[in-house]
């Protein structure tokens, strides 16, 4: 059953993006001995990193926490919380000799397979295989998974897996929208809104409240002279294109670029002189004293933004998800525009200085009730 939420879950991502439906394997497409051998041998879906949890550690992060990563907020969070560090499990890279004995494993497990992939595709055939590898990596430990909440197939397998193996299961809210947890056997929440909470508590999974910061007021800039572009993992060479089409507007102006934290060397095409590509790894509230306003897409980055006190602008053109996918325009909570001009910048200062606009940002990021245990439950009880 929960193998079939699994797929369930990546058949929806997958048409959320999308991707159209693979359909049935064909009858004795996935038996012959090269074809399950190119599938162990590709490993996708499974983790390039040893998740296995080291001995004693009460906690284990199934991600590498890298500077400014959704894992390494996620440690900073628990450290800042009074976990001691030696507590948490995080993962290391796997030597090559490793990687080759995984894929034997996983050509032994499909052949063990041979009804259940009669009927799937090779994709849906990975995430199953991915599940049981992660399953065998994480059995005969005490200790608590942490899972980010960004689902990719690889974390959805990853989340399986550890439901296989018996683990209790931590789903970590990176983002104020996403509220939607997925029935993978997870057994706690650490939430971030009243929402979530509620969310929850809805899916019978035990909510747990992340220590927030206050947030700042968002200034209007003196000048519009640096503009920041954020962008998401999804960003490619159209934001080139963009950045020619913001200095049109803007003509004296020089962009700051950020670029997703997961994605080391990315192809954003053949981009402008005035255009600089900040450091990988750069704090966010660093990134944000260094603009005078950013222009954001549909990443969540936007409402940390908002809450760092800078002025945000959402914008179309920096993925192909078209304009407001997370709705944050439409429920009044950030300043978004189609034809960005210089009168933009004059209209998101007004747009922000609304007296009600703080009661929509704070209804958005409402924090979780007292009636909700904090994080340090997760390490504090026996």
């Amino acid at each position: 059953m929960l193998l079939l939420c699994a797929l369930r879950d990546m058949r929806r991502r997958r048409l959320a993006k999308g991707v159209p439906p693979a359909g049935l394997a064909a009858k004795g497409h996935l038996n012959s001995v090269t074809r399950l051998w190119k599938i162990a041998r590709s490993l996708r879906f499974v983790t390039s990193d040893d998740i296995q949890p080291k001995a004693g550690c009460r906690l284990a992060l199934v991600d590498c926490p890298v500077p400014n990563s959704k894992a390494r907020m996620i440690l900073d969070a628990l450290i800042d919380g009074g976990c001691s560090e030696k507590a948490i499990s995080t993962p290391r890279p796997m030597a090559r000799k490793e990687r080759h004995t995984l894929r034997l494993r996983a050509f032994a497990m499909l052949w063990k397979m041979k009804p259940a992939r009669r009927r799937l595709n090779p994709d849906e055939l990975s995430l199953c295989l991915a599940s049981f590898l992660h399953t065998e990596m994480l059995e005969g430990s005490d200790a608590t998974v942490i899972h980010i909440g960004d689902r990719s197939e690889r974390r959805i397998a990853m989340t399986a897996g550890a439901a296989l193996a018996g683990r209790p299961s931590v789903y970590w809210q990176t983002a104020y929208h996403d509220t939607t947890f997925p029935p993978l056997g997870y057994t706690h929440a650490a939430v971030m809104n009243k929402t979530g909470e509620d969310r929850a508590l809805g899916y019978n999974i035990e909510p747990l409240r992340q220590a927030l910061k206050k947030p700042r007021a968002v200034t209007a800039p003196s000048s519009s002279q640096r503009i920041g572009i954020a962008m998401n993992a999804f960003a490619g060479p159209e934001v080139a294109e963009l950045c020619r089409s913001v200095l049109s507007a803007f003509p004296s102006a020089t962009l700051e670029l950020r670029t997703h934290p997961r994605i080391a060397s990315p192809n954003l095409g053949d981009l402008p002189k005035e255009a600089n590509i900040r450091p990988r790894g750069e704090a966010l509230s660093a990134f944000c004293d260094a603009c005078d306003i950013v222009l954001c897409g549909n990443s969540a980055v936007q409402i940390e933004m908002l809450l760092l006190g800078v002025l945000v602008i959402h914008i179309p053109g920096l993925d192909d998800h078209g304009f407001d996918l997370y709705r944050y325009v439409a429920e009044g909570v950030t300043y978004g525009t189609t034809d960005l001009d210089r009168h933009s910048v004059d209209a998101a200062i007004q747009f922000y200085a609304a007296a009600e606009w703080p009661d929509r940002l704070l209804q958005h990021v409402s924090p979780p009730s007292d009636a909700c245990r904090p994080i340090s439950a997760l390490w504090t009880t026996e």
